[in-house]
């Protein structure tokens, strides 16, 4: 089948997704209020369906990063409540990083081996830059969980960066913010907003983490500028 037959027939099925999610109002049925509604009856079913939680909150969690859908934080809290923090930050980075992979690999196999195949000179320079230091790049994004999770994932796929980076950056770099909405869902009842987890100092953590994952860059630069001297 032609390439852009395929990257046509994918586009429609993501549009025909959103459409499916936005009919079924799934963004309003997995809301935070709607958390705290059924928290006991979630917690219920946890205690008596454990593995069948587990597997359902883990396939869940991979659907709703792949696509991109804007609930993975109400996801995360209620990781948290169900399974505890050190359970649910291990299910959490399992499954984001699991759905972040599929995004990835569907951008590039579709959309990104043709943009770097037809912009190869335009993008040698670019390419040669992310080789050297497009992990670092990548882990100092994903430590600030302010960039559209799925926007990220569907661009590195354009990139020429390596399979393996790409998923040992998202894994480590999501672990900070996974942490601190697990945390925060363990307390869930004194939680009236999501916004309420995303602190100044929180929000000072991850920058300069994000800053810390550059260091190899800056170091790298710094010996670069004292040679030519």
């Amino acid at each position: 089948m032609n390439r852009t037959y395929l990257i046509v027939i994918i586009v429609i099925l993501f549009i025909l997704v959103f459409s499916l999610i936005h009919y079924l109002d799934l963004t309003k049925i997995l809301s935070f209020e709607n958390l705290k509604s059924y928290k006991i009856l979630l917690k219920n079913f946890v205690h008596n369906h454990y593995f069948v939680s587990l597997l359902s909150y883990i396939v869940i969690y991979i659907i709703i990063a792949t696509l991109g859908v804007p609930v993975a934080i109400i996801l995360s809290l209620l990781g948290g409540f169900l399974f505890g923090v050190s359970k649910a930050v291990l299910f959490i980075n399992i499954s984001a990083t699991i759905g972040a992979t599929i995004t990835f690999l569907l951008s590039r196999h579709y959309i990104g081996s043709w943009v770097q195949n037809k912009y190869k000179k335009n993008l040698s320079s670019f390419n040669k830059s992310l080789q050297e230091n497009g992990k670092y790049y990548l882990l100092s994004i994903r430590l600030v969980p302010v960039f559209p999770f799925i926007l990220i994932n569907l661009l590195c796929g354009l990139t020429n960066i390596s399979t393996k980076d790409f998923i040992w950056t998202t894994s480590i770099g999501i672990i900070p913010s996974s942490i601190i909405y697990a945390y925060a869902g363990v307390n869930l009842v004194g939680i009236e907003s999501p916004k309420e987890v995303l602190t100044n100092g929180n929000i000072l953590a991850f920058i300069l983490l994000s800053l810390l994952a550059l260091t190899p860059i800056i170091l790298k630069k710094l010996k670069i500028t004292d040679e030519k001297k």
